[in-house]
């Protein structure tokens, strides 16, 4: 049995007593794969890869028949940085490698099916049995040389460059276009196809509160972040992100990026912290990141439900050591996890973290906001608000960390309320067909 790896995209910024989202680590939602996961190594042509799910007709056995059908799936190479490779051409036409990234979903995977009576189209000797852990949905993935075989389908992610937007059947989602860490909308697809907006005008305010010297404030007029290459499958928009320091009137090109990952229903923004000092040697309480969003008129805020804690500045001022008793109550081991979350009549809306224990320990967790001009004085943010506007947000606390790269994962989950939610990226078990029933031939 084998379980999907992380896959490091090593990365490290770092603002001198300030600090910056980017990212280390990417993983593939809603299931993955790496081509060294697929053992003994599968010979084949990227193109050639293919996933088919079946069911039984009528009762399981020798005699039923079978009715099989293609999973979408997309297959990206990846480069010796560990990034996804945007600059390779036709890279489909190439064989399999053991770095290679296999996505793809599992909605509908079907029965376990005796591969002795009941032969996968396009079959050969290397085929793998895909299981969803706890559950009894099963696909097989083989190698296909028939290209009639070969359809995945239409693309579930549209993207516009032109527009700066990501659309699917459950959202549209709309980039800020000088800086794409943040966003301009997010609207939810109703049954009727007509668009419900649901959060819009992100910004970003990092706060520095040097001991002994003055307080410095970040935004996105310091802080950019471009996008670089996108490429579009089966399964998901693939995108990279550059990011640009501005002090002054100079730009500072950090020859940085992070690939982002956007689905059908989802999206995976990996970041990172990075801090060149120890920060609880250099920083005083309320030195952090705030990450705050407008909620619109139309929206109730009855439907708002957060699992993380309100913004306390008083624990904040006490610092890090006291904070972190707060957020150590949303761990379950070694990892930590925080949501906010809003429904409208049909679709929801839900923003999740996944922190390291070691972290939250530390006094860094999101801590939600609910008004962010009820605190904007007594945290110090330098942040200008419109009149009237129904702001909110999450509160990183970083005074308590030390120095270095830390890693955590943020998810969006934008889909039906009745979706039942899933661990991301969803696990998968494989097993080589042949340690069940020997090699099979079509």
């Amino acid at each position: 049995m084998l379980a999907p790896r992380l896959l490091c995209y090593g990365l490290s910024y770092g603002i001198y007593l300030g600090a910056v989202f980017t990212s280390q680590k990417a993983e593939a939602c809603p299931a993955a794969l790496f081509g060294q996961d697929l053992l003994p190594q599968i010979q084949a042509k990227r193109q050639e890869l293919v996933i088919y799910s079946g069911k039984y007709t009528g009762v399981a056995g020798p005699k039923s028949s079978v009715q099989w059908t293609p999973v979408p799936l997309q297959v990206d190479p990846i480069d010796q940085q560990g990034h996804i490779d945007f600059a390779t051409k036709n890279y489909m036409s190439s064989s399999l490698a053991p770095t290679d990234l296999i996505m793809f979903r599992t909605e509908t995977f079907g029965d376990k099916i005796d591969l002795k009576n009941h032969k996968i189209p396009c079959l050969h000797a290397d085929v793998f049995e895909m299981k969803v852990p706890g559950t009894n949905r099963f696909a097989y993935l083989t190698n296909c040389h028939d290209k009639d075989l070969l359809k995945n389908g239409p693309q579930t992610v549209l993207f516009n460059k032109q527009k700066s937007s990501l659309e699917t059947r459950h959202y549209l989602y709309e980039f800020n276009n000088e800086n794409f860490m943040q966003f301009d909308n997010i609207y939810l697809r109703r049954a009727n196809k007509t668009l419900e907006r649901v959060a819009n005008n992100s910004k970003l305010v990092i706060t520095s509160d040097v001991k002994n010297f003055f307080t410095l404030h970040f935004d996105s007029k310091q802080i950019e972040s471009r996008l670089e290459d996108s490429r579009l499958g089966p399964i998901a928009n693939l995108a990279r992100l550059t990011f640009f320091l501005r002090i002054l009137f100079f730009k500072l090109d950090m020859s940085l990026s992070t690939d982002v990952a956007f689905f059908e229903d989802s999206g995976h923004i990996p970041m990172m912290i990075n801090l060149p000092v120890d920060s609880y040697r250099y920083l005083n309480p309320k030195s952090g990141i705030l990450y705050t969003w407008v909620l619109p008129n139309e929206i109730n805020r009855n439907t708002i439900k957060t699992r993380m804690p309100p913004l306390d500045v008083g624990k904040i001022g006490l610092g890090w050591k006291n904070l972190s008793q707060t957020g150590m109550a949303y761990c379950r081991s070694s990892l930590c996890q925080y949501s906010f979350g809003l429904e409208t009549a049909e679709k929801s809306l839900t923003m999740k973290m996944e922190i390291k224990r070691s972290l939250v320990e530390r006094g860094f967790f999101p801590q939600y906001v609910g008004d962010v001009g009820q605190f904007k004085e007594s945290m110090d943010w330098d942040i200008d608000l419109e009149p009237g506007e129904r702001r909110l947000g999450m509160y990183f606390e970083f005074s308590g960390l030390p120095k270095g790269g830390h890693p955590w994962n943020f998810w969006l989950k934008m889909n039906d309320k009745k979706t039942t939610s899933t661990t991301c990226p969803i696990p998968m078990e494989v097993l080589y067909q042949s340690q069940l029933n020997g090699p099979m031939l079509k």
